[in-house]
């Protein structure tokens, strides 16, 4: 709906002075099939590329490809090969923003943009997709002495989508590093905190540290903690040393034992005595 009554493709190319190679201003919209698959190419300038309908893949000259789809945002960077490639089976629809190379490296340098990164992942926002069809249409219509203003939108548009960008990575980071959280609490198939790094997508060391940021602990500390707590209800309700450290997923109890006097100074059976003398087997002795 948001694209209704424009063409399937609506692209302008605009330049700011004589010297083409050093001034071009272009944005628009592109609907592409497998025929527009470009291999190994190089772009002079800069061109950005929010896709917002199919997927497809971008593969950099060192020959990483990344996955794309709607609410992906890829960049070309000026003088570097890189190849792009869309699903045949979907249909596919772009917004792109070109901007001259130099006015592109010199925001980077003032983290205006980001050169440092071919794949961005700032979602789709509407309004901000409505602005983008707008600048477009100025672009094609506006004198030339509006293209400064025109170029400097582009800039706002770019910077935008940066910050959009930064609050999803934020806002993924806290989902994964909950869902590792939970996962450490449990005593299902992870029992390694690197089993966990992995699950959610994240380099160990990486994880680590974002992990005790966000919660104070390391994850393996966390993760020993949770068992220890856990440990503490089920050998009050069980009786058994044997049976809670089967439940937690030890190998045996004896290094459940060892893990226990380490991080509460007693054994699992002293925390019997002393917390639970009403757990009693049907005899009338402690269960150990």
């Amino acid at each position: 709906m948001l694209l209704k009554g424009h063409p399937h493709t609506i692209e302008c190319f605009r330049f700011a002075t004589t010297d083409a190679a050093q001034s071009q201003i272009s944005a628009g919209i592109k609907y592409k099939t497998e025929a527009n698959n470009r291999e190994r190419v190089r772009f002079t300038y800069y061109s950005g590329v929010l896709v917002l309908k199919g997927h497809g893949a971008y593969t950099t000259a060192e020959g990483t490809t990344y996955r794309l789809g709607p609410g992906d945002f890829f960049q070309r960077l000026p003088m570097q090969v890189h190849s792009t490639m869309v699903d045949p089976h979907e249909q596919w629809v772009e917004l792109f923003l070109d901007l001259p190379a130099a006015l592109f490296s010199a925001l980077a340098l003032c983290n205006v943009t980001d050169n440092c990164r071919h794949v961005l992942h700032p979602g789709i926002d509407i309004d901000w997709v409505k602005r983008g069809i707008m600048l477009i249409d100025e672009l094609e219509t506006c004198e030339p002495l509006r293209l400064p203003s025109i170029q400097a939108r582009i800039v706002i548009l770019l910077e935008q989508l940066l910050s959009m960008d930064r609050i999803c990575s934020v806002t993924d980071q806290e989902k994964r590093l909950e869902t590792a959280r939970d996962l450490l609490s449990g005593t299902g198939q992870f029992q390694s905190a690197e089993a966990v790094a992995e699950y959610i997508n994240m380099g160990y060391e990486n994880f680590r540290k974002l992990f005790k940021q966000r919660y104070g602990i390391s994850p393996n500390k966390y993760r020993i903690s949770q068992r220890i707590f856990r440990a503490q209800d089920l050998l009050l309700a069980t009786g058994s040393v044997r049976a809670t450290a089967r439940m937690l997923g030890y190998c045996d109890e004896f290094a459940f034992s060892k893990q226990f006097k380490q991080h509460t100074s007693i054994s699992p059976l002293e925390y019997i005595h002393m917390n639970g003398n009403h757990v009693r087997s049907k005899e009338g002795e402690i269960i150990d």
